[in-house]
């Protein structure tokens, strides 16, 4: 027998393959199929509860049958009734300690409702007044959870039942045999209608099931196609960056030389300024580009990391020392604080010091003749270093915060053409700080500045 993920799986296929909405019309065999599984788990189940109960109820006939019947036959009805009792509760601690019975469900069943009918049949032929109408209905109602779902289980049920109507048409007329025919035809159309809300019950149950696996497999499917769309696009993006850089090192390496000739002749200024536009252009398109690569190269897991330890001191007096002329270019007051010369940690010193530039450009760029500080605190206990860049600039809306590390966006549009930019500074930072283990915090209001935070491990 296939496992139920399997056939689900299969069923699954089939409604993918045929396109048809009508599932049940489809998938007959293997609903059925399913429908057969799920109806003898519940037939099991059912089968614990009511051996359960019938070992309470027939612990309480065997005492009663002391009192209410004459010996011989009270010792023998005793005796039977405490005998089934023992029976259904041992049959129910076996069935809940050994699930993988429920493939011996029905035969259970058969035991059990033919042990209820023996002790029914002996204690009519004893006192042929039928008192025990309320036990009817228990062997009825418990029947219920498996008197259709068995061809043999509904023999039995059959059998019995002409049984019961043969000793109640040769026992003498009396009011009592009326209200037997009454319980005992209540007690059937309550086990015929327990099926039918179980078998349906179980059968939707499959449907939702069916259903829940199909959408399943639609969304593993779109998902996969999401990421082979992603890692196409960021492979050809990393392709396409790398042939445009070439070209165009090559464009800005001759208005290099082109600039350095024409400086030397006055009359040529114009056509110097020119050129000098041309080179600034280029330089700024290739850090674009340089910019889409890197992203690029992080969604394609192209990307590799080089962990070597180094000294804080050294890397933050390289990066100062990078970023200064961009803290004059709008008369910004740059200051950072002293690190221990002995401080290191183990880290990608190319990674982290473009992670600290974009941060430091960003904040040079944002604010106008006002202040940009570095501070970098080492959590020792913690394993932890942090390096804190604040600006007095402009600041970042309470709003637009959580687009701030999203590719290409900016907090404003016009930002695109008063500051310069593609928006992929704090992308790429964001990625290369996960990368390295860490993460990047801000806090900033509007026309407040801004304050960002790079957590890093020491050691990763």
């Amino acid at each position: 027998m296939h496992t139920c993920e399997n056939r689900y799986t299969t069923m699954s296929q089939q409604i993918n393959k045929q396109h048809n909405p009508d599932i049940e019309a489809n998938l007959t065999p293997q609903l059925d199929l399913e429908l057969h599984d799920g109806l003898l788990q519940t037939s099991y189940k059912g089968l614990q509860m009511v051996s359960m109960a019938a070992a309470v109820v027939y612990l309480l006939l065997a005492v009663a049958h002391q009192f209410f019947l004459p010996p011989p036959a009270s010792w023998i009805m005793t005796a039977l009734a405490a005998t089934t009792s023992i029976v259904s509760l041992l049959l129910s601690r076996i069935t809940k300690a050994r699930p993988a019975l429920n493939r011996l469900s029905y035969q259970l069943w058969i035991f059990l409702f033919a042990l209820f009918q023996i002790n029914g049949l002996v204690h009519l032929y004893f006192d042929a007044q039928p008192f025990q109408t309320t036990n009817l209905i228990l062997i009825n109602m418990a029947v219920g959870f498996a008197v259709f779902s068995s061809r043999w289980v509904g023999g039995l049920y059959i059998l019995t039942t002409l049984a019961w109507l043969s000793l109640a048409a040769i026992a003498p007329p009396s009011d009592q045999w009326a209200h037997f025919y009454f319980a005992y035809f209540e007690g059937l159309i309550v086990a015929i209608l327990i099926h039918i809300v179980r078998k349906r019950s179980v059968r939707d149950h499959i449907l939702k099931e069916i259903h829940l696996q199909e959408q399943n497999i639609q969304l593993m499917e779109a998902r996969q196609a999401a990421e082979t769309a992603a890692k196409a696009k960021s492979v050809f993006l990393a392709s396409m960056s790398h042939e445009l850089r070439t070209p165009l090192n090559s464009i800005i390496g001759y208005s290099e030389i082109i600039q350095s000739d024409l400086e030397s002749h006055p009359e040529f200024e114009e056509t110097c300024g020119d050129v000098h536009s041309i080179h600034s252009a280029g330089k700024h398109l290739l850090s674009v580009i340089n910019d889409v690569l890197n992203l690029a190269k992080v969604e394609s897991d192209q990307i590799s990391l080089d962990i070597q330890s180094i000294r804080v001191a050294d890397l933050i007096d390289d990066a100062v020392q990078t970023a200064l002329p961009l803290m004059q270019k709008n008369g910004n007051q740059f200051t950072w604080n002293d690190v221990d010369e002995s401080l290191t940690m183990r880290t990608d010193p190319i990674k982290l010091k473009q992670i600290l530039l974009n941060l430091l450009g960003n904040a040079a760029k944002f604010t106008k003749n006002g202040q940009v500080t570095l501070k970098i605190t080492p959590f020792l206990q913690g394993n932890q270093i942090e390096f804190r860049i604040k600006d007095s600039g402009i600041g970042i809306p309470a709003d637009l915060q959580g687009h701030l590390f999203e590719p290409f966006w900016q907090a404003d549009g016009s930002f695109s053409r008063e500051y310069e930019g593609t928006g992929l500074g704090l992308a790429i930072s964001d990625q290369f700080c996960r990368l390295l283990g860490g993460e990047i915090l801000v806090q900033s209001q509007e026309n407040e500045g801004a304050t960002f935070s790079v957590y890093l491990p020491l050691t990763p």
